[in-house]
């Protein structure tokens, strides 16, 4: 597993920063373990921007490009969802020339949306997008890539081809957490082999799963601070291994939030920008009324019961591959049993407003069983089949089925995958929701719903109906993801609270092994 390493200029020791002390605006004094020190300068410049489609940052935003600065160029922008970090970095780079060319990595259906938002900003039309490993790269200024093809190439090639860049941005940073995967080791290899200085990571979501994967993204960003997981671990957290080497988080120390403090931004809505809507979560209970859909979901219960009698309703860390495999296959049902009252929830809804609704769903035969039925009613009222906004689809498919939704006043309805519509979209002008099915993590639901608290939007609320089948996992799993939700916004907002993936996972089996039989008369 590679890590970046930063050396001492002076005796060649790993650099691991000690303490770090602004002497003024401008500059800081950071003291190293091996005794060395060294100043580090500050460069601001004046900023006063207006984008070719009018937009001008507002205030907090500026504050973040001077943050950008101040760090200079290596940091994390995890402001809350809809708050700008594209914008902020985008305006911070083009108003310093001297750390450009700028390379962009982004997730593979974000790259067009990418190129306009970067255009909208420099109104430079030399902007190259990168779509396969094999593609010459020119020197550009401004170069946006996929992950995903970044680490289908060679490594010396990609540092052949990228050796012009001084600056690396990486969109959604939490998308490295592994820090196995080929995709985050390509990152770090290229900027060792091209000896890139100036490291941007934006995510509004940068703890999606545990605490301790983050460490690839601070290790690139402050590797002084991070050098290695073992330090941060035994330098920042409360802590205990299991038996495979694996790290279990009790709680973060105070000097952890100090380290983040130098090198991480994070703002919420409500601090920066309470004139945006605000969202409101709704949830309509429903009864699964198909007897097929209830036999089934009564046999895989009597299975999951079996199961966790065999392991004396004490299942272990080995158990929760076939744990999640019986929920994946509860989920399934209960999604498809939704569908009626979901098209009863949509049509009432649009015979009763003038505005428009998205539909977001996981599985995606449960997504093309519900556009079926809704296209057979929407065309017999007069408007136009249902969008549909899915995995498969490109960048510019995406961008043209978003604008069709926006301005054709037929187009009512929109049905998406979640995870495919979790980020890079802009969908402030509609302020209705329906989450037709729920995910295990609350951060890819959170994306969905602040697609629609973008700036821009009119609305004093965003409505959002949960879809919950009463007696299923739904009410389990439903219970478990609030509190989840709850535990994450601590963690990320500087509540030393913490929480476990495993330990999660075991308290929704447990709460279904207790009651969900019940439901199913036995």
């Amino acid at each position: 597993m590679a890590k970046l390493i930063e050396l001492c200029k002076y005796c060649g020791l790993p650099a691991i920063e000690k303490k770090k002390t602004q002497l003024s605006k401008d500059s800081f004094l950071i003291k190293l373990e091996c005794g060395h020190s060294s100043i580090v300068k500050v460069k601001y410049v004046s900023r006063d921007i207006t984008t070719r489609t009018g937009k001008k940052p507002f205030p907090f935003q500026y504050q973040g490009i001077e943050f950008i600065e101040r760090t200079s160029f290596r940091c994390i922008i995890a402001d809350e969802m809809g708050l700008g970090k594209t914008i902020q970095t985008n305006v911070a780079l083009f108003l310093h020339p001297e750390v450009i060319p700028v390379l962009f990595l982004v997730k593979a259906g974000l790259r067009r949306q990418y190129e306009i938002e970067l255009f909208d900003v420099t109104d430079d039309i030399m902007i190259q997008t990168i779509d396969s490993s094999k593609e010459k790269v020119f020197k550009f200024p401004w170069n946006i890539i996929s992950y995903d093809t970044l680490a289908r190439m060679n490594s010396d090639d990609a540092a052949k081809k990228f050796a012009h860049i001084k600056t690396i941005v990486l969109d959604e940073c939490q998308y490295i957490k592994n820090e196995d995967a080929k995709r985050t080791n390509a990152v770090r290899l290229l900027i060792q082999k091209v000896g890139i200085q100036n490291i941007i990571g934006m995510s509004g979501t940068p703890i999606k799963n545990k605490a301790d994967e983050f460490f690839p993204i601070l290790n690139m960003i402050a590797p002084t601070k991070f050098p290695s997981k073992y330090i941060m671990m035994r330098r920042y957290f409360e802590f205990w291994t299991d038996a495979q080497g694996q790290y279990h988080i009790i709680r973060a120390k105070p000097e952890f939030y100090d380290a983040l403090d130098g090198i991480m931004i994070r703002r919420t809505r409500e601090e920066v920008a309470p004139e945006l809507p605000t969202i409101r979560r709704g949830f309509f209970n429903t009864e699964m009324e198909n007897k097929e859909l209830r036999r089934a979901y009564g046999d895989i219960q009597r299975e999951f019961d079996e199961f966790m009698d065999s392991k004396d309703g004490e299942p272990n860390a080995s158990d929760y591959t076939n744990i999640l495999g019986f929920f994946a296959r509860m989920r399934r049902i209960t999604g498809m049993a939704k569908i009626g009252p979901c098209v009863e929830h949509v049509t009432d809804f649009l015979l009763s407003t003038d505005r428009k609704i998205v539909v977001f769903g996981h599985h995606k035969e449960t997504l093309d069983s519900l556009k079926e039925v809704l296209d057979t009613w929407a065309k017999q009222g007069g408007w136009n089949e249902c969008l549909h906004l899915k995995a498969s689809l490109d960048a510019d498919q995406r961008t043209d089925v978003v604008t069709k939704f926006r301005e054709d006043p037929n187009s009512r309805i929109l049905i998406a995958s979640t995870l495919a519509s979790g980020e890079g979209l802009n969908l402030q002008f509609c302020s209705d929701a329906v989450m037709l099915e729920r995910q295990w993590n609350p951060a890819n639901e959170e994306q969905a719903e602040t697609r629609f608290t973008r700036f821009g939007s009119t609305a004093e609320h965003v409505n959002v109906t949960y879809m919950i089948s009463v007696g299923t996992i739904d009410e389990w799993l439903t219970e478990l993801v609030e509190k989840k939700r709850s535990l994450i916004s601590n963690v990320i907002d500087r509540d030393e609270n913490n929480w476990e993936e495993s330990s999660l996972m075991k308290e929704l089996a447990s709460a279904i092994y207790a009651g969900g039989g019940k439901r199913w008369t036995f």
